[in-house]
């Protein structure tokens, strides 16, 4: 549980073609973070699963510019936003699925519905495989983002990547590793 009275904040708004700062003297932001994990091992093979949710309201408190909007939500922060992580491990091969959502948000110090931006949630895919060799360490992954090609926006007319894919390879040396 958190509670902030800020004095003297500054919000970065989209002006036309730039973002530009905003000092909205007074404001408050309370809400509630909660996670949890649970991990269950039985020889080579794991699963692991967290999740985290946060409820957040923030809250224009006093402004000159923005009197007429005391007690409006701050524009871009979503009251609602939560992560899922769903892991399956076995010996030294893993698959991931991440689950993320954003509610919606207001666009506009006056909290304008027609602004608004829509919830949404993204889905991602991960496989991968971690061997030690030594003092070397090799992990090869597969990633998918965005699984459903999901159209969303984070802010205001500037839509996001649709589906991708990432292949990483990592090689790293640790000489105080013992071979």
């Amino acid at each position: 549980v958190f509670y902030n009275r800020i004095r003297d904040q500054i919000m970065w708004i989209p002006e036309q073609s730039y973002w530009s700062p905003v000092n909205l003297q007074k404001s408050q932001m309370y809400g509630l973070e909660q996670q949890g994990s649970v991990k269950i091992k039985s020889g080579n093979f794991s699963m692991d699963i967290s999740e985290s949710y946060h409820f957040t309201r923030s809250v224009i408190m006093d402004n000159i510019a923005f009197s007429g909007y005391i007690g409006n939500t701050n524009p871009y922060i979503p009251h609602h936003s939560a992560i899922a992580v769903f892991r399956l491990r076995y010996g030294k091969i893993y698959s991931t699925v991440f689950e993320t959502f954003t509610g919606s948000r207001f666009t506009t110090t006056d909290n304008q519905e027609w602004y608004k931006l829509e919830p949404f949630a993204i889905t991602s895919l991960a496989a991968g495989y971690h061997h030690n060799y030594g003092t070397w360490k090799l992990s090869l992954q597969v990633m998918v983002r965005n699984l459903f090609n999901k159209s969303y926006r984070l802010v205001s007319a500037w839509p996001l990547p649709g589906r991708s894919f990432r292949l990483q390879v990592k090689i790293a040396f640790n000489p105080m590793s013992k071979p």
